[in-house]
């Protein structure tokens, strides 16, 4: 059957449930982090009349050399925008165009200014419009003037950001702009969509479903709140503010998890679709069910219960308990589960080789505790009565598991504070204070009751400058600068302790105490480290154009698309510093790469759904090096298979690696999980001396594995056990 909104015939039903995936519960031996590269539409303004209509919902940012409209009186809004014909159309000044002429100049970032419009052209007033992956906080937000206008200071250089808009039963297309740069201006003109979707939720018997939630979810990866809605008494339900592009809807019933109904729309233009049937898939019978309760035996209502496979289809299913303390959930694969439990008054639960229809598994839970303490000077013992203790905070009405972090700010004349709502067990007090270096300790949180003999002391701050420059010795403005070793990308907005200066220059204040080095980020450069001085600097930080590494990846002597390419600085990431996918070619390029000691490796599928292979090597990078490096996967006529045994018996749903030298000095691994039988196999591994090492419950590191050591040999099938003692 399909349907379509505005553009023909497009709807189509996709059905099945998508599987969840499981993060690993390890360190795994190798990486392989992969960045994906999305095409974009790119138009130039060619005309003083661009063209606007429904089309991608990401778009491009289009690239313009203009001069910066004055603060005082922004840009009027257009009048000669044409008729939608095809395609939304975003503006933005180019990298080169001329500094942004916003008071400050560019030490304060870069300007992107602009207005949201409606389809015809018109101007939407009093829009909020928000821009991510772009300030200190990773998002922020303003509201549009009467003329549709809008603009944000002092953004932060980055490779790309995103800006959209949301209106009253309103939604924008979602705008990328590129290559943001200290000092430019960046125009932005935001199309405002007014789709609607009405229809009706049934059950499998046709019975209407009131008070369910209704979520339309776009193809493309957009930031922000997604379309949703419930249903009415008849089971009715009108969805708004639907921006141009296919979508895939889900319902909830109250209190349960979300589940797709394999019912897809495609919606184009700015239109009124109605009739849309979803139909709530049959949950089936009771699989892994039971009773949560509190240490006193009271029932425990709302806690949510999850089940995770952790092998493949890597199914992830949950329940709530209800007034009686009883879960039951359904949907699930076969297969042994991890069992996690989490209620906002209550501690975690956590279990192990679930079966399914194997009994009840009842859950007792202890009750969350408090911290109390005091903050004192260092030097003087005296309070610190002004500062900010780190809070974890419910982040999800459906999962009491996930929080976020906020600093509450705490005024106190003898320096004491309260931490409530804690996990029993070990937590983290997290403190900062102006003029004091950042503090973390851990802290033993008693269930049920509250702990009052906390003691902060916080250390004096040293006040670190310093300058960035590029290898030319020019200043390299917006770098952002981090005590300690590069974090991971997505974490970069929220843990740089400072941003340089229109000339370069930095001051480093509040950052935890301990570091030994201080890192730099600009996204036109490659990362650099400089050793934390042992007084106040200045420290000088040296941006240049790193290495770029290249080559073709063969599986069988023939060029292999898709496969991942990554490369790890050793000792100075906490993540990768570059990634690729490999052409139809089966070439890859790497840019920017730091100078030192690296990891480059190569990961392709192998083994199905359960499980990956890899070839490393290490490399010794310096700036301006081009490395050209080729990987050679090869298909051997050999298998290994064994079970992994704990205290004798089958241990199903584990980590293992089996790694070998080749060679040319590359290191191969082969990686998966146990079978439900504890068993691993493995097929196509190169002859010669192999390690097997299985990750048991709880391993964090390769030094924490049980490993055996055996020889492959081509045309053979080699078997071996893992066994250890719990």
């Amino acid at each position: 059957m399909k349907l379509g909104i505005g553009g023909g015939p497009t709807m189509a039903l996709s059905g099945g449930l998508a599987a969840a995936l499981l993060a690993h519960p390890v360190a795994l031996l190798t990486s392989t982090a992969v960045v994906a590269a999305i095409g974009l539409l790119v138009w130039l303004r060619t005309a003083p009349t661009p063209e606007i209509d429904g089309g991608a919902a990401n778009v491009a940012g289009t690239l313009e050399a203009s001069a910066a409209p004055q603060p005082a009186e922004h840009p009027a809004v257009p009048r000669n925008l044409a008729t939608p014909a095809s395609g939304d159309v975003a503006l933005a000044a180019s990298p080169e165009a001329a500094p942004a002429q916003k008071p400050g100049g560019p030490a304060r970032g870069a300007w992107i200014y602009g207005w949201a419009l409606d389809s015809r052209g018109a101007a939407v007033a009093q829009t909020q419009v928000n821009i991510w992956d772009a300030t200190p906080e990773g998002s922020a937000g303003v509201v549009a003037d009467d003329q549709g206008y809008f603009e944000f200071e002092s953004v932060l250089p980055a490779a790309q950001c995103y800006v959209n808009a949301f209106a009253p039963k309103a939604r924008s297309t979602q705008t990328l702009l590129e290559d943001i740069r200290a000092g430019q201006s960046r125009e932005v003109r935001l199309v405002i969509h007014t789709n609607k979707v009405r229809g009706r939720a049934v059950d499998t018997a046709g019975t209407v479903l009131p008070g369910t939630n209704v979520l339309a979810g776009p193809r493309i990866p957009y930031k922000g709140g997604l379309p949703t809605a419930m249903t009415d008494r008849a089971g009715e339900f009108v969805l708004e503010g639907l921006f141009p592009d296919t979508y895939d809807f889900s319902l909830q019933l109250p209190g349960e998890e979300w589940q797709k109904t394999g019912v897809s729309l495609e919606v184009s233009g700015d239109s009124d679709h109605s009739g849309l049937l979803l139909v709530l898939p049959d949950p089936g019978e009771c699989q892994i069910s039971g009773y949560v309760t509190a240490e006193t035996g009271a029932p425990i209502a709302e806690a949510r219960v999850s089940a995770h496979l952790p092998i493949a289809p890597y199914t992830s299913r949950w329940a709530r308990t209800d007034s009686a303390g009883w879960y039951c959930i359904t949907g699930l694969d076969e297969g042994v589960y991890i069992l996690q439990l989490a209620h906002a008054e209550y501690g975690n639960g956590f279990r192990r080789d679930v079966a399914l229809g194997g009994g009840d598994e009842n859950f007792t839970l202890a009750p969350r505790g408090t911290v109390a303490g005091q903050v004192l000077d260092a030097t003087t013992r005296q309070p610190v009565r002004k500062f900010e203790v780190l809070e974890r905070l419910p982040s999800s009405s459906d999962d009491p598991g996930m929080y976020s972090e906020q600093w509450h700010e705490v005024e106190s004349a003898e320096g004491r504070f309260v931490l409530e709502r804690l996990v029993p067990g070990e937590a983290a007090v997290e403190v900062r204070a102006a003029g004091y270096a950042q503090s973390k300790q851990m802290v033993e949180v008693p269930p049920g009751a509250v702990r009052e003999d906390v003691v902060v002391m916080l250390e004096r701050d040293r006040e670190i400058s310093g300058i960035v420059v590029d290898a030319a010795g020019a200043p390299v403005p917006g770098t952002a600068l981090f005590a300690g070793p590069l974090p991971y990308e997505y974490e970069r907005d929220q843990k740089a302790c400072a941003h340089a200066a229109g000339d370069g220059t930095f001051v480093l204040r509040g950052c935890a105490a301990g570091a030994e080095v201080i890192s730099a980020y600009h996204h036109a450069y490659a990362p650099a480290q400089a050793p934390m001085p042992a007084d106040q600097g200045p420290v000088r930080i040296v941006l240049n154009e790193g290495a770029r590494a290249s080559g073709v990846v063969y599986l069988d002597g023939a060029p292999l698309e898709g496969a991942s390419v990554g490369v790890f600085i050793l000792g100075l990431y906490v993540g990768p510093s570059g990634s690729a996918r490999t052409g139809a070619d089966g070439s890859y390029t790497l840019e920017k790469m730091p100078e030192g000691n690296a990891m480059l490796n190569v990961s392709i599928d192998w083994n199905g759904k359960n499980g990956g292979r890899e070839q490393a090597v290490e490399l010794e990078l310096r700036s301006g090096q081009v490395v050209k490096r080729d990987f050679h996967f090869a298909t051997w006529n050999t298998a290994l298979r064994g079970h992994a045994l704990a205290n004798d018996k089958p241990a199903p749903g584990l980590f293992f690696s089996a790694f070998t030298m080749l060679a040319d000095g590359t290191r191969e691994t082969f990686d998966g999980h146990t079978t439900m039988e504890g068993e691993y196999a493995l097929a196509g591994l190169p002859p010669g001396p192999c390690t097997i090492a299985v990750f048991p419950p709880g391993a964090q590191g390769m030094e924490e594995t049980v490993k055996e050591v055996v020889v492959i040999v081509e045309g053979e099938e080699v078997e071996r056990d893992v066994a250890w003692a719990e």
